[in-house]
């Protein structure tokens, strides 16, 4: 439930509320150019908001969100574009649960594996390459970076 986090994180960065979360994007993956350079500006004063689930209960205390609520509202404060390209270019794992997906994740683009399992990300690094990973790697943080490195 982004509403209250956006909702949130504008009270605390002085901006206006949009009224809903339309104008939130989630920064995971981002592609830009040098027109956005002023949102990377260092802020005056930056804090961490509670992730919230769907039901707007909150995450676990382990997930804090740091970027995404400054970034969001930095961007409506220079009021700057966004173009949503869609989740063929930045699948979320979460989605990979659900029943009613957009598509297989096998079809997107860009696999974004967020979250504590990894085991969606390494099916998906042996789909696109033709490398499986042994599994003791799979959902063993630091395991993770050196078979991906030498995947590619």
């Amino acid at each position: 439930n982004r509403d209250q986090v956006f909702q949130e994180a504008c009270q605390y960065y002085g901006i206006p509320y949009p009224g809903h979360a339309n104008h939130w994007f989630n920064s995971g993956m981002m592609v830009i150019s040098q027109a956005h350079r002023p949102l990377f500006a260092w802020p005056e004063k930056v804090t961490s908001f509670a992730a919230r689930n769907l039901d707007g209960s909150l995450a676990p205390p382990r997930f804090r969100w740091w970027d995404m609520p400054l970034l969001n509202c930095e961007r409506l404060r220079l009021n700057i574009e966004i173009q949503d390209l869609g989740y063929r270019y930045n699948y979320l794992q979460s989605l990979s649960g659900l029943d009613n997906k957009p598509f297989s994740p096998k079809n997107s683009f860009i696999f974004h594996g967020c979250g504590e399992d990894k085991s969606m990300l390494y099916r998906m690094i042996e789909t696109w390459y033709g490398r499986a990973f042994p599994d003791h790697a799979i959902n063993t943080p630091k395991r993770l970076i050196a078979p991906c490195i030498q995947a590619f």
